[in-house]
Parts: C-alpha cells; sequence; structure tokens
C-alpha cells in the first residue's frame, strides 16, 4: 500500500499511548472487541457485529469519523485509500471516569443498577488520555496525509453510535423475561388511556380505581434513581390528564394553575410511595376540576368570556369590553352569550359576582366595601341594591345570618 509507513507510524504512536488501534477488511464478522466488549459482553446486546458493519458500510473514503458516545468514549475510524479497510482507534477517555463523576455519569445511562459493578470496572480498564486537542490534531495530520486538503471530519452524535439506546433501551430492563417490559407497558397505556376517559368525564371512582393499580404497572425504570425516575413519569401523567381536562371543556386558566401547582409539590417528594399517591391525587384533582369548570358551551367564543369572569371578577366585564376584547361585534356576542347560556350577559355576571361575595361575607371578616371591590363593584351603593334585589336581604344582613348557621352548626358538632 503507498501509505503503508505512515499508517504504521501513525498506529505506532497511538500504540504507544495504550490507545486500542484495529485495521480490518470489511465485512467482519467478529468486531464485538471495538468497544473492548462494553455492548456484547457486559450490557448483552446481541447484534454487536452487524450493526458495526452496518455502521462502517456507510462509511466514505476521504473522512474521519470521529464519535463520542453516551458514555463518554471517544472512537475514531476512517477507510484507508482505496481500500475497503478500516483504521479504527478506541474506545478512549479524556477526563478521569471514577468517584463521584462515574456516579453522576451512571445515574445518566437508562440501565438498571445492577450493571454498576461491572460498569465501574469498564472505566477502570479504559485508556485514558489528557488532551483530546492533541489526540484530534493527530488523525487531522493523518487524513491530510492520506487524502490532502479535501479530507474532511464527520462528528458523530450518541444516538448515530448507540442504536440500541434509542426506541427499545428498555429492552434491557429484563433479559430473563424479553416480553414482560412489552406486556406492562401495553397495559399501563391501556390503563392511561382509561384514566384519560374518566377524568374527561369528571368519574372520581373510576380515576381513584385505575390509579389504585399503577403501582402494578410500572414501566421500565429509564435512569438508575428511583425516585428522580418516579417523579419524571408523575409529570408526564399531569402533562396527559391537563389535556384531557382541555379536551373536557375547561379554560387553560384554570388547568395551569392546578398543573402548576402539582409540579411544584411533585419536587417536595422523597420517595417512589409518595410518587404513586401523588398520582392518585393529580387524577382526582383534575377530575374535579372538569366537574367544576367544564362548561356544556359549543362556542369558544362563550368559553373564554365564562373563564375571563372565574378568573378576574374585578376587572371590567360589560358587554363592549369583552366584545372589544375578543374582536367581535357587542351585539353578536350578546345574542350568542344568551342562546348558550339561557341568560343575558349582566345577568350571568352580576349573579356571578353576588355569588362570590355571599362566599366572602360567609367566610371573612373583610369589610362589605372591600368585597364590593374585589367582586368588581366600585360603588358600595350599587353592590348593597344589587345584592338585595338577587339575594333578597342586604349584604349585612347575609353576613349575620351566615354567622349565626355557623354557630349553631358548631353547637351541634
Amino acid at each position: 500500500m503507498k501509505y503503508e509507513e505512515l499508517i504504521d507510524f501513525t498506529q505506532k504512536i497511538l500504540e504507544a499511548n495504550y490507545l486500542p488501534v484495529y485495521r480490518f477488511e470489511l465485512p467482519c464478522e467478529d468486531l464485538d472487541h471495538l468497544d473492548q466488549g462494553l455492548r456484547r459482553h457486559i450490557l448483552g446486546v446481541k447484534n454487536t457485529s452487524r450493526f458495526f458493519n452496518d455502521l462502517f458500510e456507510k462509511l466514505k473514503p476521504g473522512k474521519i469519523y470521529f464519535n463520542t458516545d453516551l458514555f463518554q468514549c471517544t472512537f475514531v475510524f476512517l477507510l484507508l485509500p482505496g481500500t475497503k479497510t478500516v483504521f479504527y482507534c478506541g474506545p478512549v477517555v479524556f477526563e478521569k471516569i471514577q468517584g463521584n463523576r462515574f456516579e453522576e455519569l451512571f445515574s445518566s445511562l437508562p440501565l438498571k443498577d445492577t450493571y454498576h459493578d461491572s460498569i465501574q470496572a469498564y472505566y477502570q480498564k479504559l485508556p485514558f488520555l489528557g488532551s483530546y486537542a492533541m489526540f484530534e490534531s493527530l488523525f487531522l495530520e493523518f487524513g491530510k496525509k492520506l487524502y490532502g486538503d479535501s479530507c474532511e471530519v464527520v462528528y458523530s452524535n450518541t444516538d448515530f453510535f448507540d442504536h440500541w439506546n434509542n426506541a427499545y433501551k428498555n429492552c434491557l430492563r429484563d433479559e430473563e423475561h424479553p416480553f414482560s417490559n412489552i406486556d406492562v407497558i401495553e397495559k399501563r397505556y391501556e390503563a392511561e388511556n382509561m384514566l384519560i376517559n374518566a377524568v374527561t368525564s369528571g368519574r372520581e371512582s373510576q380515576a381513584l380505581e385505575i390509579t389504585s393499580k399503577f403501582e402494578s404497572w410500572l414501566l421500565p425504570q429509564r435512569i438508575s434513581n428511583n425516585l428522580r425516575d418516579m417523579k419524571n413519569y408523575t409529570i408526564t401523567l399531569n402533562t396527559l390528564l391537563r389535556k384531557a381536562a382541555e379536551q373536557a371543556g375547561v379554560h387553560p386558566i384554570h388547568i395551569d394553575a392546578y398543573s402548576n401547582c402539582n409540579v411544584t409539590m411533585l419536587e417536595s417528594l422523597t420517595s417512589a410511595t409518595q410518587c404513586l399517591r401523588a398520582q392518585q391525587t393529580i387524577a382526582l384533582g383534575y377530575c374535579r376540576i372538569v366537574k367544576e369548570h367544564q362548561h356544556k358551551i359549543h362556542s369558544s367564543i362563550i368559553r373564554k368570556v365564562v373563564a375571563y369572569l372565574e378568573t378576574d371578577l374585578s376587572a371590567n366585564l360589560t358587554l363592549n369590553t369583552l366584545a372589544q376584547h375578543l374582536g367581535v361585534n357587542a351585539s353578536y356576542l350578546s345574542t350568542l352569550f344568551t342562546k348558550e347560556m339561557g341568560t343575558s350577559l349582566t345577568d350571568y355576571v352580576n349573579h356571578y359576582r353576588i355569588d362570590h361575595a355571599k362566599t366572602l361575607l360567609a367566610n371573612t371578616d373583610v369589610p362589605i366595601k372591600d368585597i364590593a371591590l374585589r367582586c368588581g363593584i366600585g360603588d358600595v351603593h350599587y353592590f348593597t341594591r344589587l345584592f338585595k334585589r338577587i339575594s333578597g336581604m342586604t349584604p349585612k344582613a347575609w353576613r349575620e345570618s351566615a354567622s349565626g348557621l355557623n354557630r349553631a352548626g358548631k353547637k351541634k358538632l
């Protein structure tokens, strides 16, 4: 070969630094050793050689391929000019993966804890090189000598190298029962679909029954930290049920408020058992939101009007203001609202404000004037007249009546 001396010289430099170097003709039947047996002998990936051959068949002359996989191991390979011979170097690491760094890296890998010791031993045997820049420069010069200035460098990502880790990585979870994960995943997805239907209909008892079985249908663990894995699944469930509530016609403002509270709560959990309980709590909460805020309204415009009313009573909720905000004609909005809600917009707003005022009067000591403001009515005299017209008594009388009922209830207890 024209470049034999150059190739031999480069190989000797690499081997002098204890870096594995291989040259082989394609196709090659046994390539399990190219990663020092990690995938075939430690992880049990049975088609390693076939994958490597498929990978190398795609190599183009004049290109040098650098790849750092998800184990932070770097490999370099290229086709030698005019041949089907692959020049391959690796694996090599450019940081010492031990102690806390190993624990951090292992926790990010999609592997069970049972692989911990074997992976740790694997890293102890890997060659370490202190300078990536020197390693890269050596191959760049090597490529230029082989292919001239037209030589290209290809930096490949993790997915390019580790196809075993893509769609079906969880098959590594239980090698003795190869179909168990498939069965569990099918049952879990079926249960989640049933739960979505239960939430969409606001059926709390059915939601409780379904979530109580989730412990039997735990999906394969994706990361070694069990608590973090359970939190991630619970966050995913929260997202699924958000969409279920939205499909039921609940305005996003209510969904978002509840969902955000759930995410905050989840981060405070300290065990997988707490996560399972949280999944039940979250599902029941969405059912209640659906029952409380679901509106049998066909048009999105009226749903928005009701959402504005429910979330900000102190806002200007006049017909003209709402119509302008929604970009529709006031007359059209008035007609549509009356048709779908069975009452005029003004009457609906007034009754909603007074209902809210009753709650505040019965459960707080807030002055009546301030309650009027909280309900969007700046004139306390008008508020009093409106309250009496709708409820049959003044705000003061209502508060006294509610207070008397509360005292009577406490005596009975």
